[in-house]
């Protein structure tokens, strides 16, 4: 039975809101050295802006849910993950963590105890004490891979986004105009077809929304006629619903 923890639309709304955009900060950070784009996860389409365009619009999301002044608790080794992993026994452990949609308990998500498991003590974390909200960062957890990171947002106990970002730093070579002309977001375009199409994503963010299992996900270009271009794509329940694109000639 559904029980809802939160007592208003506005709170709910406000926890979805600066769970995908502590990971547009992350995607922000890499502009300069990856020609990353942000996402803007209120609306699914990629927004064309500089680090400090992305952090005006989370402070101006704080404003609007009202939540300024808060109380944060922060803390972590500070450190990179000791023991990274390689990146399929990275995806296979990632793709097992379970996120609940917030103020829900019809279900249970990862704890922190079995992320530790994996991944061990977390670089950092920070708690939001009025809204009861950690989250928890690991950087570099994929072997070779130094600009990855992967993020885990708690609420009230339960995990409800996970993010990861740096996935890839060699990038993909493939992203063109006919490979993105190749993303129907009019049919059943699963996201197992963008992989196979586009190879492996740069970094992916999921939450639940609604009861939908929402991911977006982005691939980037770091070699070639279309270096520094990058395709998004929004799935729901695994099915492409929107796509967006920067830098493709």
């Amino acid at each position: 039975m559904r029980k809802k923890n939160f007592n208003s639309i506005k709170i709910k709304r406000a926890t979805i809101i600066l769970a995908t955009l502590f990971f547009l900060i992350f995607l922000s950070l890499m502009v300069k050295n990856w020609f990353k784009h942000p996402l803007d996860k209120g609306q699914p389409h990629i927004i064309e802006s500089t680090s400090t365009e992305t952090e005006k619009r989370f402070t101006e999301t704080l404003n609007e849910t009202e939540i300024e002044d808060i109380e944060i608790e922060s803390g972590g080794t500070g450190k990179p993950v000791e023991t990274p992993l390689q990146i399929e026994e990275f995806m296979n452990i990632y793709e097992l963590l379970t996120v609940i949609e917030p103020g829900t308990r019809d279900s249970e998500s990862v704890s922190i105890k079995d992320l530790k498991e994996s991944f061990g003590e977390p670089t950092e974390f920070s708690k939001n004490v009025q809204e009861n909200t950690i989250n928890y960062i690991w950087e570099r957890p994929i072997k070779g891979e130094k600009n990855s990171v992967l993020n885990v947002r708690f609420s009230d106990g339960q995990a409800v986004t996970k993010s990861v970002i740096g996935l890839d730093s060699r990038g993909t070579t493939i992203i063109n105009k006919d490979t993105y002309n190749g993303v129907s977001t009019e049919s059943d375009f699963t996201f197992s077809r963008a992989k196979r199409l586009l190879k492996q994503p740069d970094g992916i963010t999921e939450f639940i929304e609604d009861g939908d299992l929402m991911q977006i996900v982005s691939w980037i270009s770091r070699k070639g006629n279309e270096e520094g271009a990058n395709i998004t794509v929004v799935f729901k329940n695994g099915v492409a619903i929107h796509k967006s694109s920067s830098g493709l000639e």
